[in-house]
């Protein structure tokens, strides 16, 4: 292994594909926008022209944002629609240069075929805090797919996070006793 694969690749003017633009994929892209990158986004419908320039952001077809960016967030919903949005044609039009990033839902993605992009070197990596199956039991095969992060969905594992979720539901609760509409209803 020479100097070379030691090297990590800076964010800095890279362009970020964000499939699925909601309230985390907005999230994302705001974050992206203080170091410098070109935001991109897919999504099921369009947002407003004053999102789209808030978050400096263009939307385009998923083939060409899996075609152009540098790295690929996928934030979408669970939905019959989306299972295994992103399989083996997708990680086939990546640029060999690509990350991957998956904090939505695990059946989203075809575990196989990202294994199999990540060993062919299809794609650069991939980074995950979810998976098809939790809890993982030790047996799961992706665990040994090279350049690949996985965390134990614990992005909100944080005390900032608690507090806000705790003002969040305490707040519904008071909304639902006043007999106003309910603003996360479940």
């Amino acid at each position: 292994m020479g100097l070379l694969d030691e090297l990590s690749l800076s964010v800095y003017g890279k362009t970020l594909g964000i499939i699925g633009m909601g309230r985390i994929g907005q999230a994302i892209a705001h974050r992206a926008l203080a170091f410098g990158m070109t935001v991109q986004y897919y999504n099921r419908h369009r947002l407003s022209r004053e999102i789209e320039e808030q978050y400096r952001a263009t939307y385009i077809s998923l083939e060409r944002l899996l075609k152009e960016s540098d790295f690929i967030s996928l934030n979408a919903p669970s939905t019959p629609e989306t299972l295994h949005m992103i399989g083996k044609k997708e990680f086939e039009m990546m640029k060999p240069t690509a990350f991957f990033v998956n904090t939505s839902r695990g059946f989203l993605v075809d575990e196989s075929d990202l294994v199999e992009a990540l060993t062919n070197k299809t794609i650069a990596g991939a980074a995950i805090d979810v998976v098809s199956r939790e809890p993982m039991d030790g047996s799961e095969y992706i665990l040994n797919a090279p350049n690949l992060i996985i965390t134990p969905h614990i992005g909100g594992s944080s005390l900032d996070t608690l507090m806000f979720g705790t003002g969040m539901a305490i707040q519904t609760l008071l909304s639902f006793k006043d007999g106003h509409n309910l603003k996360n209803e479940v």
